[in-house]
């Protein structure tokens, strides 16, 4: 066991010195990389975090849009239901108003009134003509017979 640890002993700065060599190749290495990589993708590197940032805002952007449409979309339904609804009244309204039944029996009313009006005018031209004419035989009894017209005219009177 002794030649191992006397090896080991000579072998641990070697290793040592070894590693840090590594290491130092290692990093040597690494930023070589970084800088090849970042002078050849540095264009592709920038425009990807532009387009990430930009795709960042633009989904808020969007998020903020979605939510605006969905409140439009509830306003704009109340308003349809609450147009509707007049829509309703004003129907009802206008057929209440467009009933021409009332109107037709007004009419029909009018005409029966005017018939009538027309029917007592005739009535009242022939008791004027009789009151006339029975004022005539009053003052004239002479020229009429007795018992010719007047009998005639008061029984005619009577029965009208």
């Amino acid at each position: 066991m002794r030649p191992l640890c006397e090896a080991f002993a000579t072998l641990e700065p070697q290793l040592t010195h070894v590693s840090k060599m590594v290491r130092e190749e290692l990093r040597e290495l690494k930023a070589k990389e970084e800088g090849y990589l970042r002078e050849r993708f540095g264009r592709q590197i920038d425009e990807y975090k532009k387009a990430k940032t930009n795709l960042k805002r633009l989904e808020e952007t969007h998020e903020e849009h979605a939510e605006n449409a969905t409140n439009l979309s509830d306003d704009l339904q109340c308003l349809s239901e609450e147009l509707d609804r007049m829509k309703k009244n004003l129907d009802g309204e206008a057929t209440s108003v467009s009933d021409a039944t009332p109107l037709a029996e007004i009419r029909a009313a009018i005409q029966c009134l005017q018939k009538e009006n027309k029917e007592l005018d005739v009535y009242l031209g022939v008791l004027d003509y009789k009151l006339t004419l029975a004022r005539m035989n009053d003052a004239n009894p002479k020229e009429h017979s007795p018992g010719d017209d007047e009998s005639e005219d008061e029984h005619s009177l009577d029965n009208d």
